[in-house]
Parts: structure tokens; sequence; C-alpha cells
């Protein structure tokens, strides 16, 4: 097993499991306020990191040009701060399942938006992954 796939299926562990403790947390936690609480300890977090990385790596905000700054930080007010909500909002009023499955159908939306914005290539095996994943959504959603 090749590194990208054990990071990522950490990855998929911890969400999990923060997605099970998000919805215990939420039995007396506004949404709104989960929401900002998990995206401001996340940042600490992130921030921390990313300044404590050895010179090379550490922030040099100069050399990624403003167009990609702006580009960035508008990705993260769409995904953790619109989408934050959202997925909160889901959890308390769906259940941690739901909200998790539907949450993960993103590359249902994402591929088309890929095709005609990034003008990516999309193979027929990926057209046919949007169908049974589009399927899947709807056999738990329903």
């Amino acid at each position: 097993m090749g590194k990208g796939v054990a990071l990522a299926l950490v990855a998929a562990t911890l969400w999990a499991a923060g997605s099970i403790t998000l919805k215990i947390g939420l039995t007396k936690v506004d949404t709104f306020v989960a929401a900002a609480i998990r995206v401001v300890t996340s940042a600490l977090l992130l921030t921390t990191l990313a300044f404590s990385r050895p010179p090379p790596e550490r922030l040099k905000l100069n050399s990624y040009g403003t167009r990609n700054l702006i580009l960035v930080a508008s990705a993260g007010l769409l995904t953790y701060g619109v989408g934050a909500i959202g997925y909160v909002t889901a959890m308390h009023l769906i259940g941690a399942g739901k909200t998790v499955l539907l949450s993960a159908s993103a590359p249902v939306f994402l591929l088309p938006l890929s095709v005609l914005i990034l003008k990516e290539r999309l193979s027929p095996l990926a057209l046919v992954g949007i169908f049974v994943a589009i399927a899947g959504i709807c056999l738990v959603a329903l």
C-alpha cells in the first residue's frame, strides 16, 4: 500500500471519528457555534503547523501571487465557512451517517464542474461512477 493510500485511509478514519464526536457534542451546542468552534480550532492547529515547518517549507505569502491567495481564501470560505455550517446543521437534523454519506457526494458535483471550468476530461468510467454514486445516494437518502 502506498503512502498516499495509507494517508487517505487515516484521513477517512479521522473524519469518521470526528463526525461521531461532532454528533455527540451537538446535543447541547448550537450548530453555528459548533461550526465556528470546529473551524477556529482547525485554523489554529493548521496555522501553528504551517509556521513551525523548516524554513524552505515555511509560508512565503509574497511568492504565491495575489490571485492564488484570493482563490485559496475563497475556497476556504466556501468549504469551511458556508459548507461547515451546512454540514453541522445537517448532522444535527439528519444524523451522522446520512450527513457524511451525502457530503461525500461532492464528486458528483465536482466532476461536471471540473469539465466545464477546469477543462478536464471525463472518462467513460468516471461517468458511470457518477451515475452509480447518484443511485447510492438516492438509496440511502430516501
